[in-house]
């Protein structure tokens, strides 16, 4: 993937394709720590400050673009330059079956082909890293699967992304605005099996595309479960 290819690489292992990944699950992301910019691997979502104390009581898994910089969890990491890449082929998201209850999942991904790359924050120590993905209103292509999606950064951003000072006005305003929906032709989409639903699925054919039960999107928006599962080159299953 090009956003690997600059980056050193700080563990070694069997890295492997992972085709569902989900929340708590190990992804290879691309931080700048000290003035470099690595490969790491790091657990998807912090933890709730109400969980630092004690067991924890949920896992954030997204930061809204609107709010990020209003809610101390994200803030924080946000203005301490710890802001990192996320490379995926796609994202799933789950559409309403107009008249039935069942769910339709979607992959959505770059239609060129290429990788996307999600803007996210970590935190944690050497010793444990966790990541969560910021997520902006959608663009015309995914709104009538859902209303909300992964803020994609393109090539030209990624180093502002990961390395610029947000203390100094001008950098937080460029970044606050990298954090937009995507343009309407850079991404694609198809219905995909229900198998993704289940973790315990992770095979290329996840995918693939099918035919969708039902006429699925065309009926405008709607509310979905927020279950947000990534598609990966390479994470550790």
């Amino acid at each position: 993937m090009e956003v690997f290819k600059s980056a050193r690489v700080r563990k070694t292992g069997p890295w492997v394709p992972s085709f569902n990944v989900a929340p708590t699950d190990s992804v290879l992301v691309v931080a700048e720590i000290n003035g470099v910019d690595w490969i790491e691997e790091m657990t998807w979502g912090f933890v709730s400050p109400s969980g630092r104390l004690g067991p924890p009581t949920r896992t954030l898994i997204n930061a809204r673009a609107e709010t990020v910089m209003s809610k101390s969890i994200f803030a924080r990491p946000f203005l301490a330059g710890q802001r990192l890449l996320v490379p995926a082929t796609g994202f799933f998201e789950w559409k309403q079956v107009p008249g039935s209850k069942r769910k339709q999942p979607y992959f959505i991904h770059s239609a060129s082909g290429e990788e996307l790359v999600f803007a996210g924050l970590w935190d944690g120590t050497n010793e444990q890293q966790s990541f969560t993905i910021i997520t902006c209103a959608a663009n015309e292509m995914v709104a009538p699967v859902h209303d909300r999606m992964p803020a994609v950064l393109p090539q030209d951003l990624w180093e502002l992304w990961l390395g610029a000072d947000a203390r100094v006005g001008e950098n937080l305003d460029a970044l606050r605005h990298a954090l937009h929906p995507a343009p309407y032709d850079l991404l694609t989409m198809h219905p995909v099996d229900r198998r993704v639903g289940s973790v315990a699925n992770n095979s290329p054919d996840l995918i693939v595309p099918i035919e969708p039960e039902g006429s699925v999107l065309h009926d405008g928006p709607s509310q979905t479960n927020r279950q947000q599962a990534l598609t990966l080159f390479e994470a550790h299953g």
